[in-house]
């Protein structure tokens, strides 16, 4: 099979519907701010950061590259590779789209 340009292979590109955020989370005495990427339909008319979050039905979020700030003194208290918060767990969440898609 012939090798195809770049162009072609635009042309014949899939939108897979994934969406990537900033994302603050807000829970008891932390602050969270990682990085998370939404799947969602391209059918969908969600557009906006917030009407995706409000629409999540996930239990759980994955936050990757997070800082984890202690929210009385604003230190940063972690750094791990990822961290999974529980919905039922935050108080406040703010998302943030980048204007090419990325956080």
């Amino acid at each position: 099979m012939p090798e195809m340009s770049d162009e072609q292979r635009a042309a014949f590109s899939v939108d897979a519907g994934t969406r990537h955020f900033a994302v603050t989370v807000y829970c008891d005495n932390l602050k969270i701010v990682g990085d998370t990427t939404f799947s969602m339909d391209t059918r969908s008319s969600v557009k906006q950061a917030s009407d995706i979050l409000a629409s999540m039905s996930d239990e759980n979020i994955i936050l990757k590259s997070p800082r984890v700030f202690d929210r009385s003194t604003s230190l940063v208290i972690d750094e791990p590779p990822f961290i999974v918060v529980k919905m039922k767990h935050i108080v406040a969440m703010y998302a943030q789209e980048g204007e090419d898609g990325t956080a």
